[in-house]
């Protein structure tokens, strides 16, 4: 990790010129220009350069200057005038192909799926953990957002009310049971990130739980989300839970099990 934004440094790569680019001072030399493109599509073959993500605190270009982050002048007005310009030799140098990210849902599990509870049990208590593989089968990075995996919901909650809106363009793997279905409208309230950003080709399993605590039988189901995009998958793995009395054995003096 380098320390060339203060704040910024973990996920973003810094590249510095060599030159002082304030106006009227050095030119910005035409092979500076030509690398400058070229190592940028070669290290963010992933990214759009003509697109924004939510980064740190806030929306930024996948593509900005040292000023747009902390306070400063750098990397100078002359060069960063550069940067719209730049951004369409870094697509160019891509062939002209936009790198978009595609995310697939390959496996969903849940268990347990039979919970036993006596029948004259009032409610539940019983934890349902949730593991939903995903793939990027895209050609750019999957970004992603808060909860990580493995945060507990109980079932009256949602990702709302644990204080974690939607965030433009995160991907998040979501939850829905249903009766009751819906919290206060909202589809697969408990939601949870990736691990990590998704490069094109790889693939991550998203582990979760949900507490039950009526006592009703009821069906699961997985999504994906491109948060304030699309759903691009929903009904994913939709399994049945039943709740099922135990077997109560009865064993008489004599009588053979």
């Amino acid at each position: 990790v380098g320390g060339h934004a203060l704040g910024f440094n973990y996920g973003s790569l810094g590249i510095g010129c060599i030159g002082d680019y304030s106006v009227n001072r050095d030119p910005l030399p035409l092979a500076m220009k030509q690398s400058l493109a070229r190592l940028i599509a070669w290290q963010g073959q992933y990214v759009n350069p003509h697109g924004s993500t939510y980064f740190v605190d806030g929306n930024y270009p996948n593509l900005c200057g040292h000023r747009d982050v902390n306070a400063t002048t750098c990397p100078g007005d002359t060069l960063y005038a550069h940067l719209p310009g730049l951004r369409g030799d870094v697509l160019w140098n891509l062939d002209g192909r936009v790198p978009t990210p595609a995310g697939q849902i390959t496996g969903v599990r849940f268990r347990p799926t039979t919970i036993l509870s006596s029948v004259s049990a009032q409610s539940l208590n019983e934890t349902i953990v949730v593991e939903v593989t995903v793939r990027n089968v895209g050609t750019g990075i999957m970004v992603t957002q808060q909860p990580a995996p493995g945060m507990l919901y109980q079932e009256s909650e949602s990702y709302k009310s644990r204080g974690y809106a939607e965030i433009r363009e995160a991907w998040r793997v979501g939850v829905e049971i249903s009766p009751p279905g819906p919290i206060g409208g909202m589809d697969h309230p408990y939601r949870w990130g990736l691990p990590d950003a998704l490069e094109p080709g790889q693939s991550a399993t998203i582990v979760g739980q949900v507490r039950l605590r009526e006592r009703r039988s009821r069906q699961i189901w997985a999504g994906l989300v491109q948060e304030l995009q699309a759903w691009t998958e929903a009904q994913a793995g939709m399994a049945d839970i039943a709740i099922v009395a135990p077997r109560s054995t009865i064993f008489l003096p004599g009588v053979g099990s």
